[in-house]
């Protein structure tokens, strides 16, 4: 079989069904690339020690290279009968330069150096294009008051240009929801491990819009949520560093323990046309987390996300670069009548490509190395066993979806562990060793307070025998 290997990596990584011209004997459609096939600077690297030519692609577009990815467009000849490969031209769609068919050598004329179509420009689309307009968004929680079972908080935000210049919420059209534009506010609690409810057995988030986020089968467990429309009418003029006092339109309940985590996220308009004729387009501004109190632990390395992912946005760009935004809602109580979506667990899930979670839906992931190497997204010693202030993790919210102690749930090692570890026998272990699998949370016993029956560190723990760091590091 002859293989140019100038495609061969792209079609790998991008389109590995479509080989053509050349055809391939083995079949690469499995493959799932975990980002943006248009983040291109991921492989080519300017910055990178010893890739010298790494800038090359910006200036040396060939229709055998960038038809890896842009395999819509290729015409190929027939094979070589000596080397079996093929030459290739690249049949442009009728709105570009009219639809010209142009052969192999001759890209560079409009791509290159003295080109009219920059390379970098023309990749600049979709979440790339979101991504680098969120850039020019720095999210601010600069303080909160009011924080205390039985307040309502007051918050203080600001949003500024990477020079510290400071948007007006209100007035700039970055902050227009006619032109897309949105921004959340949100307060969970506690962080101990995120519930929303209180002790009585409620969950007590709501929305600034007036739904309550209680009816329904996937409502239990989400946080307070104040959104952009709400948040312009309550604030009035900035301060005078530019930020603004949200007081904020709900109150946290009486009857909980611990402290709360606030965060602001979502997606100003990003103008991605000139001052004269601006074209505004969602930017993915990074989210962020603020703490008063205590804050609640990170077991993951957002980092660590983005060395497979380049750039975390989710729900629509409205929660971005953080993994600590997703817990407001991806919470151990966070369930519908079929799944639980904590965070944890349903990242587990999903890496795992498990043909059960949520109906199979993410079987076709192919995760690209070990699953075994927890370290690949833990920070160190975070996943020898759950945190002791763990909640047990609901599946199902039960009949009434406004309170949590009907749920039914697995506790918090049984739970993670469980995704890859999910034999009969596994099961069986966990229970012998105090787990509680698919039972109703109890007050005492699987919700508030935490999980303590699970004796798992004692031969998975640091230092012991089967610390799970020798099985499952990097």
């Amino acid at each position: 079989m002859a293989v140019d290997t100038t495609q061969f990596d792209y079609k790998v990584l991008g389109y590995g069904e479509r080989f053509s011209g050349d055809a391939a004997t083995d079949n690469f459609a499995e493959v799932t690339y975990p980002q943006a096939v248009n983040r291109c600077e991921n492989c080519h690297n300017r910055e990178t020690e010893g890739a010298t030519e790494a800038g090359d692609w910006l200036v040396s577009a060939t229709t055998t290279v960038c038809g890896g990815c842009h395999v819509s467009g290729i015409v190929a000849s027939d094979p070589d009968a000596d080397s079996g490969l093929s030459t290739y031209s690249f049949q442009h769609p009728p709105e570009a330069v009219g639809g010209q068919l142009v052969p192999d050598g001759a890209c560079t004329n409009c791509h290159g150096t003295n080109g009219f179509v920059a390379t970098d420009e023309v990749h600049l689309k979709g979440s790339v294009l979101s991504e680098k307009l969120g850039e020019d968004f720095v999210f601010e929680i600069l303080s909160a008051e009011n924080v205390e079972p039985g307040d309502t908080p007051t918050i203080t935000i600001r949003v500024t240009d990477p020079d510290g210049a400071p948007y007006d919420l209100v007035n700039d059209p970055e902050f227009d929801a006619d032109n897309g534009s949105s921004l959340n506010l949100y307060v969970a609690w506690t962080t101990d491990d995120i519930y929303n409810g209180d002790e009585n057995g409620l969950l007590l988030g709501e929305r600034s819009d007036g739904r309550s986020v209680q009816a329904g089968s996937l409502d239990s467990g989400y946080p307070f949520r104040m959104r952009l429309q709400e948040i312009q009418p309550a604030v009035g003029a900035p301060n005078a560093d530019g930020s603004y006092t949200v007081p904020y339109f709900a109150t946290l309940p009486v009857d909980y323990s611990g402290d709360v985590m606030i965060a602001l996220g979502g997606h100003p308009a990003g103008n991605a046309g000139t001052e004269a004729a601006p074209v505004y387009e969602r930017a993915y501004a990074k989210s962020v987390v603020f703490y008063p109190g205590t804050p609640r632990a990170e077991i993951v390395a957002a980092d660590n996300c983005q060395n497979c992912h380049g750039y975390l946005a989710f729900h629509g760009g409205n929660r971005n670069g953080d993994t600590q935004i997703c817990l407001v809602c991806h919470n151990a109580d966070l369930a519908d009548g079929e799944e639980g979506f904590a965070f944890g667990y349903m990242i587990h899930n999903i890496h795992a490509a498990s043909e059960t979670y949520a109906g199979g839906e993410f079987a076709e992931v192919t995760y690209p190395q070990s699953l075994a190497n927890c370290g690949a997204c833990h920070e160190d010693g975070t996943y020898n066993a759950a945190r002791a202030t763990a909640r047990a993790i609901s599946t199902n919210p039960g009949a009434d979806a406004a309170i949590w102690t009907d749920d039914t749930a697995t506790t918090a090692s049984s739970a993670q562990c469980g995704t890859c570890h999910s034999s009969s026998a596994a099961a069986g272990h966990f229970a012998s060793n105090g787990g509680f699998i698919d039972v109703t949370k109890d007050p005492g016993l699987l919700g508030n307070p935490p999980v303590g029956q699970e004796a798992c560190a004692v031969c998975h723990g640091a230092g012991s025998t089967f610390d799970t760091t020798l099985y499952h590091g990097d």
